[in-house]
């Protein structure tokens, strides 16, 4: 799969970067200590055994699997670091089902671009939240797509940020 080696680079950047994602994912994904440390007391052969020593694609089958919608967008800010749109940089399928916004259409694409009526409420929430740091939980009505979601969003580094979210229309 051409995508797979973005999505396991994007993934090691949302593990290092957000407190959030790295906490979930390293409760999911074992460690290769503890993998060891469990080996002596598993069966070599057995599928706890197989599980403790192929996690490696863990991240990847999440993003693709989950029920929430997630995206990862890099903020565009003006000469005075007023953010005025984003862009899109990956989605998962969840996004793509949620939106009805296919990746291979959005990806590396703004957001204004894509839903010219959107209103400006989104991009200046999802901007504080690159701008302070500052993960946000919220409800709200996307009109440029008549869809009602429940959304997290937090910041991946100084430009960037992830939104987990999910239709509750």
């Amino acid at each position: 799969d051409v995508c797979e080696p973005a999505m396991k680079k994007s993934f090691n950047d949302l593990r290092t970067s957000s407190v959030e994602l790295s906490d979930l994912l390293d409760d999911i994904n074992l460690t290769s200590h503890a993998a060891e440390e469990a080996e002596g007391a598993v069966d070599e052969t057995g599928p706890v055994h197989d599980f403790l020593h192929d996690t490696s694609d863990l991240p990847v089958l999440l993003f693709r699997r989950i029920s929430e919608a997630i995206g990862v967008h890099e903020m565009i800010f003006d000469s005075e670091r007023n953010p005025i749109n984003y862009r899109f940089l990956l989605v998962n399928p969840a996004f793509e089902k949620q939106t009805s916004l296919k990746a291979e259409d959005i990806i590396g694409r703004t957001v204004l671009e894509v839903i010219p009526s959107l209103e400006p409420w989104w991009i200046e929430t999802y901007g504080n939240v690159v701008l302070t740091g500052r993960s946000v939980m919220f409800d709200n009505f996307a009109g440029g797509i008549s869809r009602h979601y429940e959304v997290h969003a937090f910041q991946l580094d100084e430009t960037k940020f992830v939104t987990l979210f999910r239709d509750v229309t």
